[in-house]
């Protein structure tokens, strides 16, 4: 679903934040939100250039969540978001359950909850 570049990069990123030792706290991850959110906005011309405001801002915050609940998980990755969008919601479900990931459960319910449209147009506007 997602631009194979766009998983190699957040594959990168979800690795060095693992290798820098995860994300400790509420501040670490709010830090870490900021960063994936910086990155999506800055690499992607294309997807800009064809969705809507809401949508990509949606995006954004989508993948940004993932990418930082990836960093707190030892199975995570950005080729998890390579299904349906209804089965992307379901692992943000069940992300928001796991204990390590306390520091964004709120961010994970919120997407976890977007609506079914909503969050398969967010997720399309980084498509191929």
């Amino acid at each position: 679903m997602l631009k194979k570049d766009l998983r190699i990069r957040m594959d990168r990123w979800i690795v060095q934040a693992r290798l820098a030792g995860g994300l400790d706290d509420e501040s670490d991850a709010e830090a870490a939100l900021r960063s994936a959110a910086l990155t999506f906005a800055s690499q992607d011309r294309i997807a800009r250039a064809q969705g809507t405001r809401k949508w990509l801002h949606t995006g954004t915050q989508v993948l940004s969540v993932f990418m930082v609940a990836a960093a707190n998980t030892p199975t995570g990755n950005a080729g998890s978001l390579s299904g349906q969008a209804d089965q992307i919601q379901r692992i943000f479900a069940n992300l928001a359950k796991n204990e390590s990931c306390d520091t964004i459960k709120t961010e994970l319910e919120w997407a976890a909850k977007l609506h079914s449209k909503l969050f398969a147009s967010a997720l399309l506007a980084f498509a191929v």
